[in-house]
């Protein structure tokens, strides 16, 4: 049964039983009715009632009488109720839960540029306001965060689409569930409803599949009613902004609203971008947190302050930067936080801008970049022979491609210094060395190193155990010494 038809079928009885109550107590208060005549009237002093603590009532000098709301005795969060005491002189808070000093929301003022406020706590408003969905009498309550409307005690009126109206309508059998269907539509449901049937009517012949009709026979009202089905198709139609998939920059989509970096993606209508990936223009990056974070001078309320009004991916780099710090230097800097923790410094700065194709502070380059490996350190890369490009936090470049001047030979000398010399597997010291080479000093280094490792001779030794085998390679994969000017070696 429908809420609102069976209040309504309730209140009167409820209110008959609520008289005759009345009229009960009212009788007893007169006493036994006399019915000689006799006169038992008294005067107006002695009929007026005192109440006392427990009637529901606040009289004389009671504080309370009756539970109320933690929220509307102090700084306490909603949902526990504060009772009252036996004598009804005060409140009994022990069911209360005190709000952390740190939270600003009931604190009576809103403070949207600082916790994100809406509203603060005892704030209502009429549900029509929130979502004109709602029906008009309800009041919207703020929520325990103050960022938020709570909508618990609002009750939706009309809210079905023109599809849904047309797909409720199709699985009726009378004309009483034809209307219920009806009723459950918004205003613009009902209204395209209406459209597309009254074109139906004037275009079709009785007995005709409605859908199949329409949308040959008037496709504007056919997708007004069922948008989604035009959504897709790889056009961009009237009323249209994107396609499925389609995705854009959140701050190309509204710069003064969204920070760039994130994507809002088409809605499933493809009548606007969903946003609910984008980041607000003034929530703190990482390293602004960090900075906020540092002036609080170890107050943690002033840190969790701090934090709230940044978001979790943000919060969540300035985590591992910081559980670095605190591994690898003990909290204490002297140059080790550049030291030891020198990529989560750099993916702290650069995270909410390393990728928007602008160079940003703390960034050198931008992701997809690329340079000649000569140019990124003359002295240290063979130009002309590959490239460097930008690293994940756009604060190096990568050169882990690029070639030194060493000749095969410089190689050779680097490795034999290594544990193990020419004899060890691959190690970071090998690596190194591999990496001083030029583009030619380095092939031919591997190619020599190849030989000898896979090499066996004929007395079964094998590779760098084989005196015949490094001959061979020397003779067959020759790696002289060429001196560079520019090798270490």
């Amino acid at each position: 049964m429908n809420s609102a038809v069976l209040r309504f079928s309730i209140v009167p009885g409820l209110l008959l039983s609520l008289l005759l109550c009345v009229s009960c107590k009212k009788d007893e208060d007169k006493g036994p009715i006399d019915t000689g005549g006799s006169d038992n009237s008294t005067s107006d002093s002695d009929t007026i009632a005192t109440g006392g603590c427990g009637d529901g009532v606040i009289n004389g000098d009671e504080v309370c009488d009756g539970p109320v709301d933690c929220s509307t005795q102090g700084r306490y969060h909603i949902g526990q109720l504060a009772t009252c005491n036996a004598d009804c002189s005060a409140y009994d808070l022990s069911n209360c839960i005190e709000r952390d000093p740190g939270d600003l929301c009931g604190n009576g003022i809103v403070e949207p540029s600082q916790n994100y406020e809406v509203c603060e706590i005892g704030d209502t408003k009429p549900c029509t306001e929130e979502n004109p969905n709602f029906r008009e009498g309800d009041l919207a309550t703020c929520a325990d965060n103050c960022r938020t409307w709570d909508t618990y005690d609002c009750v939706l009126a009309g809210t079905d689409t023109c599809a849904q109206i047309y797909n409720c309508v199709a699985g009726c059998g009378d004309i009483t569930c034809e209307t219920d269907c009806l009723d459950a539509g918004s205003d613009d449901g009902k209204a395209r409803y209406e459209a597309l049937m009254a074109c139906f009517e004037q275009n079709c012949a009785s007995g005709a599949d409605v859908k199949e009709c329409t949308e040959t026979a008037c496709p504007t009202d056919y997708f007004t009613c069922f948008p989604s089905e035009k959504c897709g198709n790889g056009t961009i139609d009237e009323g249209e902004v994107c396609e499925k998939g389609d995705t854009k920059d959140c701050g190309e989509l509204d710069p003064a609203k969204y920070k760039p970096g994130k994507e809002a993606l088409c809605n499933s209508i493809c009548t606007a971008f969903d946003v609910y990936m984008c980041i607000d223009i003034n929530a703190l990056t990482c390293y602004e947190v960090y900075t906020c974070i540092g002036e609080c001078a170890g107050d943690t309320t002033c840190e969790d302050a701090c934090k709230a009004q940044s978001y979790a991916d943000a919060n969540t780099r300035l985590d591992t930067m910081l559980t670095c710090y605190e591994e690898e230097c003990a909290n204490t800097d002297n140059g080790c936080y550049a030291e030891k923790c020198e990529f989560q410094t750099d993916a702290c700065k650069t995270h909410a801008t390393c990728g928007d194709k602008v160079i940003d502070q703390y960034e050198i380059c931008e992701s997809g970049d690329k340079k000649d490996c000569g140019e990124v350190d003359p002295d240290k890369y063979e130009a002309g022979t590959a490239n460097a490009f930008c690293n994940v936090n756009c604060t190096r470049w990568s050169t882990t491609g690029c070639f030194g001047f060493c000749s095969c030979g410089e190689v050779k000398l680097c490795v034999d210094q290594c544990s193990g010399g020419q004899a060890t597997t691959d190690s970071e010291c090998v690596n190194t060395c591999k990496a001083l080479g030029s583009q030619a000093g380095k092939g031919e280094y591997n190619a020599w190193r190849t030989f000898i490792v896979s090499c066996c001779d004929q007395d079964n030794n094998c590779g760098f155990d084989s005196q015949g085998c490094v001959d061979q390679a020397s003779k067959d994969y020759p790696c002289a010494v060429n001196d560079q000017p520019k090798c270490a070696y």
